[in-house]
C-alpha cells in the first residue's frame, strides 16, 4: 500500500528533499544502519538463516519464501 498508493485509492504525499538537507541529520544518525531497524533481530534471522539451509535469494520469489520460512521457524 505504501509503494502503490494509486492501486489502493491513496495518492502520493511525497516530496521532493535536497541533499544539503539530508546531510543536516548524518551527525544525529548512525553511519552505518541496521537494514532491518534492530541489529539483533537481523543478527538473528541471518543465524536462522544459516542454520535453516535455505538457499541465498536471488530475485524477490525467494526472498518472499525464505521470509515466511524464517517467519515458520521463528514462530511469529
Amino acid at each position: 500500500m505504501y509503494h502503490l498508493p494509486h492501486r489502493f485509492g491513496g495518492r502520493e504525499c511525497g516530496f521532493p528533499v535536497s541533499q544539503d538537507a539530508l546531510h543536516q541529520f548524518d551527525d544525529i544518525l548512525p553511519a552505518q544502519r541496521s537494514l532491518c531497524g534492530d541489529g539483533n533481530l537481523e543478527m538473528h534471522f541471518a543465524e536462522m538463516e544459516q542454520q535453516s539451509g535455505l538457499a541465498p535469494s536471488l530475485n524477490w520469489t525467494t526472498a518472499v519464501e525464505n521470509y515466511i520460512s524464517l517467519k515458520d521457524i521463528s514462530g511469529l
